[in-house]
């Protein structure tokens, strides 16, 4: 048995592992060993240090806004 049900946020695989589900972009959408915590969507940075030329928003979790 998953821990929790995978929490109705991912599907019970072998060995008792939760795969929890995706957004349609491919990217986590629940997190943790029991699929309970929610992820931000990823999206360009608000705030972010310039990498190189026209390069300073990367993707990142809730645009870096906590």
């Amino acid at each position: 048995y998953c821990p929790n049900g995978c929490s109705g946020h991912g599907s019970c695989g072998s060995n008792d592992k939760c795969t929890c589900y995706l957004r349609p972009n491919g990217d986590a959408a629940w997190t943790s060993h029991d699929c309970s915590l929610r992820t931000c969507p990823k999206s360009a940075a608000w705030v972010a240090v310039a990498t190189a030329a026209n390069e300073a928003h990367p993707s990142v979790e809730c645009s870096n806004k906590g």
